[in-house]
C-alpha cells in the first residue's frame, strides 16, 4: 500500500470535488489513497508521522516548502516522486529553472500542466508507482508526459490564494 498525497490549497474545496473523486479512483486502481493537504506545513506534520511509501502532486506555490521539509528529514522521507503541477506556461518555465538549481535528488521532481488537464498524465505516474515495491522508482521521461493528450478530462480546478484552512474530513469520496 502506498499513498497519493495532493498538497494544494485548493484541493478540499467544492470546486475541485470532481477532480479529487477522479484521483481518489485512479489511486485506488493503483493500490494506494488518496491524502488532500492544503499547505506544505499540513505536509510536514503528516510526514513526520507518514510510515508508507508515497508519491507527492502539488502546486508552484507549495512545492518549495514540501521539498525543503523532505530534505530536512532526511532519506527516509523521500518521495518515489513528485510531481508538480502548474497553471501556464509560465509557471513550468520557473518550477524547471528551479528544479534545475537543485542537487542532484534521488526523488525525482516533474514539471507538468495543470493537474486538472491531465488525466492520462497522473494515470502514468499512478501505474509506475504501484510497479515499485521501494522507494527508488524510475520515471518515464518527462517530455511525453508533460504534453497534453486529446482526451484528457478536463475539470475545474481553480489554482487562486484561498485563506488557510484545517484538515477536514472528506464526506463527498463515498
Amino acid at each position: 500500500r502506498w499513498t497519493l498525497v495532493w498538497c494544494h490549497e485548493r484541493s478540499m474545496t467544492q470546486e475541485c470535488k470532481t477532480l479529487r473523486k477522479t484521483l481518489r479512483r485512479k489511486a485506488q486502481k493503483y493500490g494506494a489513497e488518496l491524502l488532500c493537504l492544503k499547505k506544505a506545513h499540513m505536509f510536514e506534520q503528516w510526514l513526520s508521522v507518514a510510515t508508507e511509501r508515497y508519491v507527492l502532486f502539488t502546486d508552484w506555490r507549495e512545492v518549495k516548502h514540501c521539498t525543503e521539509v523532505i530534505d530536512l528529514q532526511g532519506p527516509k522521507s523521500r518521495p518515489m516522486f513528485t510531481c508538480v503541477f502548474c497553471i501556464d506556461e509560465k509557471q513550468q518555465r520557473r518550477a524547471a529553472h528551479w528544479v534545475s538549481t537543485l542537487a542532484e535528488r534521488k526523488d525525482s521532481i516533474y514539471i507538468n500542466e495543470n493537474l486538472s488537464c491531465a488525466e492520462l498524465t497522473v494515470m502514468s505516474f499512478l501505474h509506475q508507482a504501484s510497479k515499485v515495491p521501494s522507494n527508488d522508482v524510475q520515471v518515464p521521461p518527462i517530455s511525453p508526459l508533460s504534453q497534453p493528450m486529446n482526451g484528457d478530462e478536463h475539470v475545474s480546478c481553480s489554482f487562486e490564494v484561498s485563506r488557510f484552512q484545517e484538515i477536514q474530513p472528506m464526506k463527498d469520496e463515498v
